[in-house]
């Protein structure tokens, strides 16, 4: 509906007053996208078995990974053939699609313990501090936020930078911002294909923890690139070997916990862990994105803010280490 809306509106505004649509159905987009994942996060335990729960993490990921390396290039194809209206309507096609599969899906429903349905204003509010509660009791909840927030944080950094970099101080233009996001995209795709083919129980922490302090040392090592390669050629060759590998890395730990979660929290809290966990974990990506665009910005040298960026986060994730570990231990994480 909102998209109907953007159509009908988009053409009665001209120049910079076109941002106004933009921006509402943004807002809408966003929302509504918020409301599809939690409910997604909570459903899991009704589509598949927890026998299932891993491969359909790393299906769902690597389905993801294809649109990204693949999409651009048809959006550019489509864009140049018909212009921006055409994705409009092709966005509303694909949604009444997706609409229509999920209508088909089968749910196994699991019976309530308690009716929650037609709760009160005050009866929701209830259900939300007792979510909290419950997320403050659980130890791989309180580990996934101690490491979320900080490491969202610190790779806003590289959303920010990588295209500013290339562009702005290095001068190479967006060609090899394109491949080295590419080989983002497929770095994903091959940790997805191979966390389907493994068992996420096994070797867990090291899998939970150990790409994360790698992340930190190729977030400096980028950072080195840009310091050295100053030709577009051997800048996108080193730069996309090394966001291929971050690609990979961030997809481990992120199927493993998304298993873990979905296995150890209950179905009647599962959307409420996960809105919560996202809400926090995502905040600071403002507030980051904000303070490194000023980095960026006024710092000549810009290459320095991934390097002592990556050695900032590492120290922090070797001084949490131990409180981690802990938290493992109490969940009986291997």
């Amino acid at each position: 509906m909102g998209l109907i809306i953007f159509a009908w509106l988009l053409p009665n505004f001209a120049g910079l007053n076109k941002l106004i649509p933009v921006v509402l159905f943004t807002i809408i987009d966003c929302v509504c996208s918020d409301f599809s994942s939690t409910a997604y996060s909570a459903s899991i335990h009704e589509l598949v078995n927890e026998a299932k729960i891993q491969k359909l993490s790393s299906l769902t990921s690597t389905a993801s990974a294809i649109s990204s390396i693949f999409s651009p290039l048809l959006g550019v194809g489509l864009y140049a053939a018909a212009g921006f209206e055409v994705f409009i309507f092709f966005e509303i096609a694909s949604s009444i699609i997706s609409f229509l599969i999920m209508l088909s899906m089968k749910f196994h429903y699991q019976e309530p313990q308690r009716e929650v349905a037609n709760l009160s204003y005050s009866g929701q509010l209830e259900l939300f501090k007792e979510g909290i509660a419950y997320i403050k009791k659980q130890p791989i909840v309180k580990g996934s936020i101690l490491v979320g927030t900080v490491l969202n944080a610190a790779f806003a950094s590289l959303a920010i930078g990588m295209p500013y970099v290339i562009n702005t101080t290095l001068h190479l233009g967006n060609t090899p911002v394109g491949y080295l996001e590419m080989g983002s995209s497929i770095g994903v795709l091959v940790g997805s294909v191979l966390m389907s083919l493994t068992n996420s129980e096994k070797n867990a922490r090291l899998k939970l923890m150990g790409p994360i302090l790698i992340e930190c040392l190729l977030l400096s090592g980028l950072g080195l690139v840009f310091a050295v390669c100053h030709q577009a050629q051997t800048l996108t060759v080193y730069g996309t070997i090394i966001m291929a590998l971050l690609g990979c890395l961030i997809i481990i730990p992120e199927i493993v916990m998304q298993v873990e979660i979905q296995k150890r929290i209950p179905t009647e809290y599962l959307g409420r862990v996960s809105t919560t966990m996202s809400t926090i974990n995502n905040s600071v990506s403002p507030i980051a994105t904000l303070f490194f665009t000023a980095l960026f910005q006024n710092i000549r040298q810009s290459y320095l803010i991934f390097i002592v960026t990556g050695i900032v986060t590492l120290i922090y994730m070797l001084a949490i280490l131990p409180k981690i570990m802990q938290y493992f231990k109490e969940e009986g994480i291997e």
